[in-house]
């Protein structure tokens, strides 16, 4: 590690042979907000000008002090500016400088940065992305305001328009009743709040940044204006916009032994691999099986006293409910007569009576033996790349769903009713799940949450985010962390 050239004096480190004191470890921000909330479009941040805007931002540049004069020029991702008096100055390459020099990080990328002066190297790295864990509290959850969303629609897609926008003021009223924190409405027309964004951020000695990773998903009417200023900025993730590229395919290992920072967790297929540019070495683990190939569909992370558990989606438990029902009940209630209640995805047709249970465990057993054995699989590869044996299981039910559009689902399992693994972890406490509309598995999903020291809160996202493709709670959201 070229880090072995600096000795290192609290936050201050200092490159031998130089003199030059590098403030915050070398660690430069990418400075990508806006401080000075001038920009309209998403290209736009403090990193494409070349002026210091204000206070705030010269908070974000990285500081070395050059006790002599000397010319200076720069290799890498970065900008310097030499400070005078209250003002900063752009340096351009070859100009000679003396005292303090702010440089600032024009990439998120993990990269390094030299900074020459005189005959001397300096060396600085950009602060790395990271993601967050659970083990970081929730502070604000997010969900898309898309009642904009049109009504208009022919056969089955305008009958799923209304029942969406008949259902979200409900949504939303349960949502902002259930969650401890404030629930924001992002703008933007996309009902995957979780699909569109992934929140991370930055670190450089004290200084954060919260930057939200805009996915391949995100319409261009996301993020725009107020959601991104001072301390919060936007990088947007490249590669197609397919499945696999999605936010929730995005989750986050808390940290263990050989990753103190954690580390990404993402699903794949065999011919599709995620993007994974953005992120320091990401697990990479099988999902082919999934009609969406999404890690959150199956599997979270829950902090416990001194570290964190598992807890996997369980098919065979989720059998094991419908077994102790009687098998005329309904797997289903709390929908009117003739409501849609599922989704025939071979004939894309609105089933409108609820199953009996006999049925499920006639039709869907086989394929719920199947997501137990893949999930199971997963489960080995992440005990032995973590080493943690703590695991609950949570009862699930999946469905298998044809091919309907291959480059958002393919031929593949999803959750029959929503999955409750698939919700919002709050804090070491609180826990918010899809409500599957049965009681037994209610009472099933809380006792599992319970053992693990978790209280549950149930909401009810089934005419406007489950009937439309599957998704659960947390496809439904977001969160916002303390960073």
């Amino acid at each position: 590690m070229f880090w072995g050239a600096l000795a290192v004096m609290a936050s201050v480190v200092v490159a031998p042979h130089t003199g030059v004191e590098v403030a915050r470890g070398g660690v430069v921000l990418p400075n990508i907000d806006d401080d000075g909330r001038r920009c309209a479009a998403l290209t736009c941040n403090d990193s494409t000008d070349e002026v210091v805007n204000g206070i705030r931002d010269a908070e974000d540049l990285t500081t070395i002090r050059i006790p002599y004069s000397a010319r200076i020029s720069i290799t890498g991702p970065a900008r310097a500016f030499v400070k005078h008096g209250n003002d900063w100055q752009l340096v351009r390459p070859g100009d000679r400088v003396r005292g303090t020099v702010g440089i600032e990080a024009t990439e998120v990328k993990p990269s390094r940065i030299e900074v020459k002066v005189g005959n001397q190297v300096v060396p600085l790295r950009i602060a790395p992305l990271r993601t967050h864990t659970h083990l970081q509290k929730a502070q604000e959850v997010l969900v898309t305001d898309d009642l904009a969303t049109p009504t208009e629609g022919e056969g089955i897609v305008g009958e799923l328009l209304k029942l969406r926008r008949a259902a979200k003021p409900g949504f939303l009223k349960q949502l902002e009743e259930s969650s401890p924190v404030p629930v924001r409405r992002v703008k933007t027309a996309d009902i995957w709040t979780q699909d569109v964004m992934e929140p991370a951020y930055v670190t450089a000695g004290n200084q954060r940044m919260r930057v939200i990773i805009r996915t391949p998903l995100a319409n261009e009417d996301f993020l725009r204006g107020p959601d991104i200023g001072p301390d919060i900025g936007t990088v947007r993730m490249a590669g197609p916009g397919t499945s696999v590229n999605a936010g929730g395919n995005i989750e986050t290992i808390p940290p263990y032994p050989g990753r103190p920072e954690g580390r990404v967790v993402m699903g794949k297929r065999p011919d599709e691999p995620p993007n994974t540019e953005l992120f320091d070495d990401p697990l990479l683990i099988d999902t082919s099986w999934l009609a969406n190939a999404h890690v959150d569909e199956f599997v979270q992370f829950l902090p416990k006293p001194g570290g964190w558990r598992m807890a996997v989606a369980d098919p065979m438990a989720g059998l094991e409910v419908l077994k102790g029902m009687p098998g005329d009940a309904k797997l289903v209630d709390g929908f009117r007569p003739g409501e849609p209640i599922f989704l025939d995805w071979a004939k894309l047709e609105f089933i409108r009576e609820s199953p009996t249970v006999a049925q499920v465990l006639a039709e869907h057993t086989e394929a719920n033996e199947i997501a137990a054995r893949r999930i199971e699989e997963n489960l080995a590869a992440l005990r032995r790349e973590t080493g943690v044996t703590d695991v609950i299981r949570i009862p699930a039910l999946f469905e298998h769903i044809p091919e309907v559009e291959p480059s958002i689902a393919r031929a593949g399992m999803g959750g029959l009713v929503p999955t409750a693994v698939n919700g919002i972890v709050l804090d070491r406490h609180r826990y918010l799940a899809p409500d599957p509309h049965n009681s037994a598995l209610r009472d099933a999903i809380t006792k599992a949450y319970r053992k693990a020291g978790y209280e549950v809160g149930f909401v009810d996202h089934w005419r406007t985010h489950h009937l439309a493709g599957g998704g659960g709670l947390h496809c439904a959201t977001n969160v916002l962390r303390e960073m």
